[in-house]
């Protein structure tokens, strides 16, 4: 509103200006009489010209409801013909490349340099231009298009027509928004605001007789989008009901408020809680207010979600109501009924879990309008198990330490340690989510003297919390020392010679008795005398010990990778060289290993329980089991299902084996999303954010050519389905030019991307106090006075006062003068003179 009288101002300075110069210029400024509109005609030689006219526009300035079709009369009188005329639409811009509303020139609209915003909603009658009817139609106005309207005739490049057309669209703005900020001694401060008005409303508080209140004074914001944002306090006192009321003609909101006798108290900052404890939610009335009997209040505590509530405990008549209490908290929340007369109306909370986390507020009501309210955060935490410390091999002088612990909340650190207490550098930490809480793992890769004794301690530490372990590393670490026998290995070594034995016995040949000649050809085959006779031997042994039965499962040779809601195949299988007789009476069982426990999650024999989580979703491929195929099928797959897996087989006789196998489970997140904040005056603010991710993503800025661009530290939170993560980039170089920038979400070699344009959005450039927008506009206005009296009082020489002081004044404004007496030239155009106004800021700000 503030933009649309200054601007206005400054073309009455346009005008006064131009009236001032009318006779030494070839400039003419018309008024019809008292109730006609003025206008500004530029002429040549208007005697000469038979078709002599002048613009009429609106005699007062139009009004307009948001959203509604609105005509700016303008017309030639007398109404001659238009149609061959360019008739010219144009405003103050609001910081806009251009001026231009709407332009008809030949016959044909010319609207490539129109303002964007009134790109498909203006619209002449060409129908009636014949009759000299240039008015505009302005379809669906908004609150930007408040502004001050000119239209322009030019019938030759030197004869010209204007006529000035304000314009203000009226918007009913929200319902108030009452706020308490503080309570003092002297009373509570009470703010009311609404937004969304055009023009500025008038802004009141009213006590509960609707008496108007003297306070500070309204102040108030101007957007050309979001129109004008009011704001008002008030120091109320306690006991008392106060009207709010906003009101520009006839459109009036108000919303009404009760300061209560007592005020509640909560905690000034987030509460801790430990996943198994109890917790106390703090909640208590002020001491010094006098609240009556504070047993007969009505306390009713809530759990905030987005934008409901959820009861999670209700007192009231004295009793405890459990009819509409969230079921998730039966028999888990309390008050304490002794102190509720002295003001203590916290809730205790016991068997805290980690969906527990979250915002609740404490609510009393004294049943006579006096009523408060009091919100806090609660942040759970699990303490996880003690880590462990596993080893790996790693090449010949390589060893990994596994340092793994489950079932924390929020994600702990993991650092590795030395025995002096230095940080050791270690992979990167792994994360996955169970339903307990985190898993974490992190490696440390020992490759330097680990065979001697030496400890590494493993930290884990969470909000001031700390657990820690440690593994010395000695020579009974190696998993190698010399040659080391299997059973197989074993039964192989005595299965052979006693073949070649037995053999080479019953093919002797020659003289003596049977035990003679056996030595001596067994003797002939190891000592290379019949090499035949050994090959053929040491392959009869084979052959022996294979009927023994022995078999070996086969499984992947790294951790397999799976999505939530697919399934996956774990695989299985028994060596295709191996025997194994009849496959399908093999008792094969799967097991899901966790810590030192072995869970079954598929029997294929009688007698053992399969794991409830597991039901209806493990399969065998049974019509493969035959050819040794006892890969497991695992459907709907569930972060919860991330661990380490066991295939076993037991023929029944003795000979069984065992594979393991570990499965990631990951689930893909949503498609990020960019938000926009500023910061300050020079700074965005852009916020990637998706949630549903596990295990966390990366997330990476770029610019528009893919180069990384430096952003702050993510952000990650633990939610029911997953990960969110937000990444802030902060944008104060030359933001308003038109830039992209892209944000990345990788994950185990998935990508996930999107991008923001950004550009200088209208109401983002710098605000300047109203202030200095009246003082301009009045300095304009005083200074033009102050100019025309001076240089009348300064003229010197022959004429009339009045036309000396305009030639000089023209010589003051324009550099030169053309008097009655001099030959006229070229007469000057002022089309270009709304155009000078452009600079003027489109968001500002009003005290008073």
């Amino acid at each position: 509103m503030a933009h649309f009288v200054s601007t206005s101002l400054a073309a009455f300075v346009v005008i006064v200006l131009v009236h001032c110069c009318r006779e030494c210029h070839a400039v003419e400024f018309r008024s019809a009489g008292p109730d006609r509109p003025l206008e500004v005609v530029d002429i040549e030689d208007e005697v000469d010209s038979s078709e002599d006219f002048r613009l009429v526009g609106p005699r007062q300035p139009l009004e307009v409801l948001v959203g509604e079709d609105v005509v700016l009369p303008c017309s030639l009188d007398p109404r001659i013909n238009a149609a061959d005329f360019t008739v010219q639409w144009t405003t103050f811009a609001y910081d806009e490349p251009t001026n231009k509303v709407h332009v008809h020139r030949n016959g044909r609209e010319h609207n490539r340099e129109q303002i964007d915003s009134f790109r498909g909603r203006t619209a002449l009658f060409l129908d009636q231009l014949q009759e000299g009817n240039v008015s505009l139609r302005l379809s669906q106005t908004r609150m930007m298009d408040t502004r001050t309207y000119i239209c322009i005739v030019l019938q030759s490049s030197t004869r010209q027509r204007y006529a000035v057309v304000p314009l203000t669209v009226r918007a009913k703005g929200s319902v108030p928004e009452i706020s308490v900020e503080a309570c003092e001694a002297d009373g509570c401060k009470l703010v009311c605001r609404s937004h969304g008005w055009s023009p500025k409303p008038a802004v009141d508080w009213l006590d509960g007789k609707k008496i108007k209140l003297t306070t500070d004074a309204a102040t108030s914001e101007w957007d050309p989008v979001g129109g004008v944002s009011v704001r008002r306090t008030l120091i109320a006192q306690p006991g008392d009901t106060y009207t709010c009321r906003v009101a520009y003609k006839d459109h009036i909101q108000h919303a009404d408020v009760h300061i209560c006798n007592f005020t509640l108290v909560g905690p000034g900052s987030p509460l801790l809680g430990e996943a198994g404890q109890d917790v106390v939610l703090p909640c208590s009335l002020s001491a010094h207010v006098a609240v009556g009997d504070a047993e007969q209040l009505s306390v009713v505590w809530y759990r905030l979600q987005d934008s409901t509530q959820t009861h999670i405990h209700v007192h009231s008549d004295g009793e405890d109501q459990t009819e509409d209490q969230d079921p998730a908290y039966h028999g888990r929340t309390s008050l304490f009924r002794d102190q509720i007369a002295g003001g203590n109306l916290s809730l205790k909370l016991s068997s805290v879990r980690l969906s527990d986390a979250g915002r609740y507020q404490c609510t009393a009501d004294a049943g006579d309008g006096n009523h408060d309210n009091t919100d806090m955060e609660v942040q759970v935490r699990a303490v996880g198990t003690p880590p462990v410390i596993f080893t790996d091999r790693r090449g010949k002088t390589q060893l990994s330490l596994r340092c793994v612990s489950s079932g924390w909340s929020p994600k702990p650190d993991v650092d590795w340690l030395d025995a002096e207490g230095r940080s050791l550098p270690a992979e990167t930490t792994e994360t996955w989510l169970e339903p307990e809480g985190f898993r974490v793992e992190r490696r440390l890769l020992v490759d330097k003297k680990w065979n001697d004794s030496s400890s590494y301690h493993c930290r884990l530490s969470q909000m001031g919390l700390v657990r820690e372990t440690h593994k010395n590393v000695t020579d009974d670490d190696e998993e190698e020392k010399g040659t080391v026998f299997s059973p197989k290995m074993i039964i192989a070594a005595v299965c052979i010679p006693v073949t070649i034995a037995v053999v080479t016995i019953f093919r002797a040949r020659g003289p003596g008795g049977l035990r003679e000649r056996g030595a001596q050809a067994l003797m002939r085959a190891f000592r290379g005398r019949s090499r035949s006779h050994l090959w053929i031997l040491l392959c009869s042994g084979v052959v022996a010990c294979a009927s023994t039965g022995n078999f070996t499962l086969v499984g992947p040779g790294s951790p397999l990778l799976a999505e939530v809601g697919q399934d996956v195949v774990l695989p299985c299988s028994l060596s295709a060289h191996v025997a194994v007789g009849n496959a399908e009476k093999l008792s094969v069982v799967w097991y899901r290993l966790q810590d030192s426990t072995q869970t079954h999650i598929l029997v294929h024999s009688d007698g053992e329980d399969q794991d409830q989580a597991y039901r209806g979703r493990t399969a065998l491929f049974r019509d493969q089991i035959a050819g040794g195929n006892l890969s497991l099928k695992l459907s709907s797959v569930r972060l919860s299902d991330a661990g380490r897996y066991q295939c076993t087989a037991d023929a029944g006789d003795g000979n069984h084996d065992n594979a393991d196998m570990e499965v990631q489970v990951r689930a893909v997140g949503t498609t990020p999303v960019i938000f926009t904040d500023r910061r300050g005056k020079t700074q965005l603010s852009l916020r990637c954010v998706s949630s549903g991710w596990s295990p966390k993503p990366d997330v990476d800025w770029l610019d528009a050519e893919g180069r990384s661009l430096p952003a702050e530290p993510m952000e990650t939170w633990l939610e029911p389905e997953g990960f969110r993560v937000e990444r802030r980039l902060l944008v104060d170089k030359k933001w308003n030019d038109s830039s992209s920038y892209h944000c990345r979400l990788s994950q185990m070699g998935l990508v996930r991307e999107t991008h923001k344009n950004v550009t200088a959005p209208d109401g983002d450039k710098e605000k300047k106090p109203a202030g200095l927008q009246w003082g301009v506009a009045m300095a304009v206005v005083c200074s033009s006075v102050t100019v025309v009296a001076v240089v009348v009082a300064r003229s010197r020489g022959s004429g009339g006062l009045r036309e000396k002081a305009a030639c000089a004044l023209m010589k003051l404004c324009r550099g030169r003068c053309i008097c009655r007496n001099e030959s006229p030239k070229t007469a000057p155009t002022i089309a270009s003179t709304p155009s000078s106004l452009d600079n003027h800021t489109h968001t500002q700000k009003h005290i008073g």
